[in-house]
């Protein structure tokens, strides 16, 4: 494959290689495989930034199984589940506007934070949240989440 390469400063042939890489996450140490790039030419390697967001995004999934941490998807689904969009959950759960967004776009969300989300599962959870913050939800947010509730599991 071509590519520009950042050391020579020149359009190059690059090959992408992968190998086992230890990250950081939060202190915890996590092993993970990278994919680099590798001018033909100069031999060095560097990561391109689809590579760097790959191995970012690796390294944080390898944490949250360790950690326990809840994965973006089942926050969504958790979302879904219920017929709330972002903006509502956040206010259900007590939390910033963004926050859901940015946790279901890959932000590792705190064990404590975590767990409050997935305690939402049950749906015994989430009504008794939903009733507590409902005096924090438009009209039209809280007729749809009633509306959800009353489906059949």
């Amino acid at each position: 494959m071509k590519g520009i390469c950042p050391i020579c400063e020149d359009f190059r042939d690059i090959e992408v290689i992968s190998k086992s890489e230890i990250t950081k996450v939060k202190g915890i140490e996590v092993e993970t495989f990278a994919h680099y790039s590798i001018c033909t030419h100069c031999n060095n390697e560097f990561y391109t930034s689809e590579q760097m967001d790959e191995t970012l995004t690796n390294a944080f999934n390898e944490y949250r199984k360790i950690e326990n941490i809840i994965f973006p998807g089942d926050i969504i689904n958790i979302r879904e589940k219920y017929g709330v969009s972002q903006k509502a959950f956040a206010k259900i759960l007590d939390l910033g506007e963004l926050t859901i967004n940015s946790f279901e776009q890959g932000s590792l969300p705190s064990k404590s934070i975590s767990n409050l989300i997935k305690f939402m599962e049950k749906k015994d959870n989430f009504i008794d949240l939903f009733q507590r913050n409902r005096h924090k939800l438009t009209k039209l947010q809280i007729t749809k989440i009633e509306y959800k509730l009353s489906e059949k599991d």
